[in-house]
């Protein structure tokens, strides 16, 4: 029965021919049907010579048939990394949700540190939609590697270039981020080969990054139940990088 479908597959004109000269063992199959036809069967030359050359170049339909296809191999690693990339979103939503509770515990009874409070707040709130951001992009992610270029890419990396010499102070630090992020985005593709996957990978690496500066946040909160001048300054300058890594994930994510 397999044979049998093969077969069909091999006469159905509408099937795309192979080269059997892609493929030495077409050749070598080709060649021993050529051979034992004229040495052997005594097949005239006007019917053996169609029939190697059907044999090889079924052969070579066959060889190329069990070659993984470039495609398919790329969209299942993009599908792999979408599912690890998820976890890690809603692991970062749910450390940024318990950072802003733990935060309200124990500084919102002090009214000197409201604002401060207000500060954490909007900068775990800016992570905490991570998880809606990674289904949209899911979404809008192309299904076909040609959609999105090389050149595409670049570009992004030079505007990011412009803004990071036209910047000061936190804009300038998120500029730079932006760009370390995107320049580790194109060295993906150029190890990868695949853009999507090159993009899932780099936003992945932009999450874990982010889930060390919110423990970094956590870990001075806890130490400020009685906040000092230097300890606020600390976690104003936390707050202020985790609203630059909440922009540039925001950044990333489309």
């Amino acid at each position: 029965h397999g044979d049998g479908g093969f077969a069909i597959r091999v006469l159905n004109p509408m099937v795309k021919l192979t080269n059997p000269f892609d493929y030495p063992l077409a050749i070598l199959v080709g060649g021993i049907v050529l051979v034992a036809g004229v040495r052997f069967l005594k097949t005239p030359n006007l019917l053996i010579l169609p029939t190697a050359a059907i044999v090889a170049t079924a052969t070579a339909m066959y060889c190329k048939s069990r070659e993984p296809d470039p495609e398919k191999s790329a969209r299942r690693e993009v599908e792999r990394e979408l599912t690890n990339l998820k976890a890690s979103g809603q692991s970062l939503a749910e450390k940024a949700e318990a950072v802003r509770r733990e935060a309200g515990q124990l500084l919102g009874h002090e009214a000197d540190y409201l604002e401060l409070l207000v500060r954490i707040e909007e900068a775990c709130s800016l992570i905490a939609d991570i998880p809606h951001r990674i289904e949209e992009l899911e979404r809008r992610l192309p299904r076909s590697e040609a959609v999105l270029s090389l050149a595409k890419l670049e570009a992004d990396l030079d505007s990011a270039r412009a803004r990071l010499t036209n910047s000061t102070g936190i804009a300038r630090q998120q500029a730079g981020e932006l760009v370390e992020s995107l320049e580790r985005n194109l060295e993906l593709v150029r190890t990868s080969g695949s853009v999507n996957l090159a993009k899932l990978l780099n936003l992945r690496v932009t999450i874990e990054n982010t889930a060390g500066i919110l423990q970094e946040l956590q870990n001075k909160i806890r130490l400020s139940s009685r906040p000092n001048s230097e300890r606020v300054r600390e976690v104003e300058e936390l707050c202020d990088r985790l609203r630059s890594a909440g922009s540039n994930l925001d950044i990333l994510t489309h």
